[in-house]
């Protein structure tokens, strides 16, 4: 792989761990006892990811090109401290589509080969979370009121 090929790779790992569905992971959203399961169902997926990025972090280790900082997560999210899940999810719909749109950059730059077919896999992946968190979004107003 070429210096350019590496350097995206590493900055696409930066971003998929250092997102918003990382960081919600991390921050535990605050939910009712209804809506556990949503919230148990968010850190799965966040779970899920995680594990697929550290998963080409290692690919990347044996190719000898580590990652040698995943740095900090933007100051931003810190306003989302004790977020209640109801009003997370739409946040973490749309911090997923950007992610897919960053991940899809990456995957179109990338040449046939190892490298692009493990972006591959993370994209497809991320498809079908964003799936999942919208229908978790969707459900979610009829789990409050229950």
């Amino acid at each position: 792989m070429d210096p350019a090929q590496i350097a995206l790779l590493h900055a696409l790992i930066r971003q998929e761990s250092r997102s918003l569905l990382q960081y919600g992971r991390e921050a535990y959203p605050w939910s009712k006892a209804n809506e556990q399961a949503v919230c148990d169902a968010v850190g799965a997926i966040a779970a899920t990811e995680a594990d697929a990025v550290a998963g080409l972090g290692r690919w990347l280790a044996k190719q000898r090109a580590p990652v040698s900082s995943l740095g900090a997560y933007p100051m931003h999210f810190t306003t989302m401290n004790f977020i209640a899940v109801s009003a997370l999810l739409p946040r973490l719909v749309a911090d997923e589509r950007q992610g897919i749109a960053a991940v899809e950059k990456v995957c179109h730059a990338l040449p046939a080969g190892d490298a692009r077919q493990r972006v591959q896999a993370l994209l497809d992946l991320k498809k079908n979370h964003l799936q999942r968190l919208n229908e978790l979004a969707s459900a979610a107003p009829a789990a409050l009121a229950s």
